[in-house]
């Protein structure tokens, strides 16, 4: 309780940090009453200040229709600019939407990419990409990981953003 008092003085003073704590006090009812949309709130704020993992906390959130209507859209949006980042976790969400064409045009090389590039962070990944891999070519294979070597992070208001593929 003491610690979500202080989170909260820095959330509103704008501290992106303190904006992430506050939203995930509230999204796992430690420290403040559970209370999803209050959440969506704070990682929204610290998200719009560039907050990599509060971008990819609101995209789940987005995603699964928690504290705010689902919108798939709306979740592409936010794992774009946290992948773009570099956030692990939103990479491999975003790879997922690619892969099975949810709400952009289904590309199985894109989807190969960014879970590639997620999966050299987290070995738990690391075998999903291995279980996808049969369901692709070899050429497909070969370019997705050429774009992986060759991607590289953005910072968070750099709108130059490079895009991987139309």
């Amino acid at each position: 309780m003491e610690a979500v008092k202080w989170f909260r003085k820095a959330a509103e003073q704008e501290d992106k940090t303190a904006q992430y704590w506050l939203g995930d006090s509230y999204d796992k009812g430690k420290g403040a009453s559970k209370d999803e949309a209050e959440a969506v709130k704070w990682f929204r704020k610290a998200a719009d200040h560039g907050d990599a993992e509060s971008q990819t906390r609101l995209a789940n959130h987005y995603e699964a229709g928690r504290g705010v209507k689902k919108d798939d859209a709306e979740a592409m949006k936010w794992y774009k600019r946290a992948a773009a980042q570099g956030d692990f976790q939103a990479q491999f969400c975003l790879g997922w939407m690619y892969y099975l064409g949810k709400t952009v045009p289904k590309d199985v090389v894109a989807g190969y990419m960014w879970i590639n590039l997620a999966g050299s962070k987290d070995i738990t990944i690391a075998k999903t990409r291995e279980l996808i891999e049969v369901y692709l070519t070899p050429e497909q294979i070969a370019e997705a990981r050429k774009l992986s070597a060759e991607w590289k992070p953005t910072k968070e208001g750099d709108h130059k953003t490079r895009r991987i593929r139309k």
